[in-house]
């Protein structure tokens, strides 16, 4: 009876969200479909597409929101529905309107889209009774019972095709994808939006104060956190969230002198703690007991105090890698979490709505023009790529002039600077490259050394490749075979074995790594020929460089003697650290001839 209760009210929920949310549901309906034709034809891509949608999914919810907190006419919310289309559309005709979408626009889009979810934690407690601690209570909840029956169904539905894919028949692998994309682009949302409760807005008070009343009280239910959530939070996240807080604050004590300035994983272990903080701190806000009281009252004072660090070392090290959009949004979080912290402290009791507000205004100033985070780190990384190539002498009147005497380190700040920049489709902005520059092909000619080069022990390390286009003739030949060639004094004495037969006759060929041997042996085990990793040595030992295409008549070594004749044709041959002499690894054919 029980469950038969649950799916009606489930049933219910699914309508009301249906006719609450028209156009989101149509939106999610047709994201759905084109997932579907993508997963069906891997040729088609739709990344523009499914961006654009994702952001009308957002502010149609959003033009709901809008509409029952703050206007009571009918006709607002479909003038709403028509506003966040136009939006979308402008914003796909600017920033979506190519085949292939850069890392620049897909990041700037997913923070527009976080952007709108943080409005949506908004807008409930906007002059309202409503805490924003309340909208994030609920939000949390709904989201956590719609992941979790969203994956147990995912779950059901994979382990029944499995079962028909063993027992019955065979099933496209497909299916999994495209059940995944059922869940979770439609299903999944639907749920959520079910599960979100009615916020008192202005249509509401404007009916009766006791409707309202009554509708806050029935809020109490989607904010007030489970008991075993308040178990979780209370007496294990807190006591956790505890442990690591102390740990942290003795390495900063310990290291404040030394690899806390230089440590990278440290920086996002800090941006991780942070983040966790501020929501636990939300999510406990209606639970009272000893531990709940004793982390808001300590915690803020904690969190500034490594906010504090944290931005400083992010700060600092501008000055060494140059700002990208990624430390840009470490330090603006940081100065977020600070300013987050203040409050938290000066007004424990208050609705904390300043803080979404404060996130909200930060993530808008970032993804402006001239002040955003892509435009300010652009320039920064041209800035700091002008100013190493000028202190090492390779910029004059603006063009670039070769220095062999420059070091590693200013190497290395040229590869970085020049990495990020090609990354984000940001190489047309410098002005003494070329306009047909080529990232991978023209580095080496323009900047005088090596793109992958780290230090100057790889100086010895070679990477060939054969052209794709070369024809090899094989007609002269008994049998063929593809190999792995390895070359390693630090190998096992390990071999690799083929066997072939031709007149009766069992030959075979023996790959010795660590002796650098191939090794051709007749039906009485005697050796026909040896091939030394010396014949390889010897022909490719002058080449130096990465990425250099071989003609076949350079990619083929041959051997003969009274009993084999040998064709060797390299596919691509590797060499690290120590050079072809030490260490090589090869992919080639082996066309054999038996006399």
């Amino acid at each position: 009876m029980k469950i038969l209760t649950s799916i009606k009210n489930s049933s219910k929920g699914f309508i009301i969200a249906m006719l609450r949310f028209p156009l989101t549901i149509v939106l999610l309906f047709v994201l759905t479909i084109l997932n579907y034709l993508s997963i069906k034809n891997y040729n088609l891509t739709f990344n523009n597409y499914s961006l654009i949608l994702s952001l009308s999914v957002f502010l149609s919810i959003l033009s709901v929101m809008i509409n029952e907190r703050f206007f009571t006419k009918k006709l607002v919310l479909p003038i709403l529905f028509l506003i966040s289309l136009f939006l979308s559309f402008i914003y796909y005709i600017l920033f979506l309107n190519h085949l292939i979408i850069g890392e620049e626009i897909t990041v700037q889009t997913l923070l527009l889209l976080f952007n709108l979810f943080v409005l949506f934690l908004w807008i409930p407690s906007i002059r309202s009774e409503v805490e924003f601690s309340e909208s994030f209570m609920a939000t949390f909840k709904s989201i956590f019972i719609c992941l979790f029956y969203s994956g147990i169904i995912m779950l059901g539905m994979a382990l029944i095709y499995a079962a028909i894919d063993s027992l019955l028949f065979n099933l496209n692998s497909d299916i999994y994808i495209q059940t995944a994309n059922i869940v979770f682009v439609l299903f999944a949302p639907i749920y959520f939006l079910s599960l979100l409760p009615s916020y008192p807005g202005k249509k509401i008070y404007k009916q009766s104060d006791l409707l309202a009343k009554e509708l806050l009280v029935n809020l109490d239910n989607y904010t007030r956190p489970t008991k075993f959530l308040e178990i979780l939070l209370s007496y294990i996240i807190i006591p956790l969230a505890s442990v690591f807080t102390m740990i942290l604050v003795i390495y900063i004590i310990i290291n404040i002198g030394g690899s806390f300035w230089s440590d990278d994983l440290l920086e996002l272990m800090l941006i991780s703690y942070i983040v966790v903080v501020i929501i636990i701190y939300f999510l406990i806000s209606k639970i009272k007991n000893k531990f709940t009281v004793i982390f808001r009252n300590v915690f803020p004072k904690i969190l500034i105090f490594i906010v504090t660090f944290q931005t400083i070392n992010s700060i600092i090290r501008i000055g060494v890698k140059g700002l990208t959009y990624g430390r840009y949004y470490v330090i603006l979080f940081g100065f977020f979490a600070f300013l987050s912290a203040l409050i938290f402290i000066f007004k424990p009791s208050k609705k904390h709505n300043q803080v979404a507000l404060l996130l909200t205004i930060l993530l808008t100033i970032s993804l402006l023009p001239w002040l955003g985070a892509f435009d300010i780190s652009k320039n920064s990384q041209i800035s700091l790529l002008e100013k190493t190539l000028k202190d090492n002498g390779m910029l004059v009147d603006n063009k670039l002039v070769f220095n062999q005497e420059i070091d590693n380190k200013s190497k290395d700040r040229i590869r970085d600077s020049m990495a990020y920049l090609a990354k984000m489709n940001y190489l047309d902005h410098i002005t003494f490259i070329n306009d047909d520059f080529d990232y991978y092909q023209d580095f080496e000619n323009n900047f005088g050394f090596p793109l992958y080069y780290q230090d100057d022990y790889i100086n010895n390390s070679l990477n060939l490749y054969l052209d794709r286009d070369q024809i090899i003739l094989i007609s002269d030949y008994d049998f063929m075979l593809e190999s792995d060639l390895h070359y390693d004094i630090n190998r096992d004495n390990k071999s690799s074995n083929f066997q072939f037969v031709k007149d009766q006759q069992l030959y075979d060929v023996k790959i010795n790594s660590a002796q650098g041997l191939i090794t051709i042996n007749d039906s009485k085990g005697q050796v026909m020929i040896e091939i030394p990793a010396s014949t390889i040595i010897d022909k490719y030992q002058k080449y130096q460089g990465n990425n250099q295409e071989m003609k076949i008549e350079d990619a083929v070594i041959e051997l003969e003697n009274q009993n084999v004749k040998i064709k060797m044709v390299i596919k691509n041959l590797d060499s690290y650290d120590q050079g072809l002499v030490n260490n090589f690894y090869a992919n080639a054919y082996l066309l054999i001839k038996i006399k």
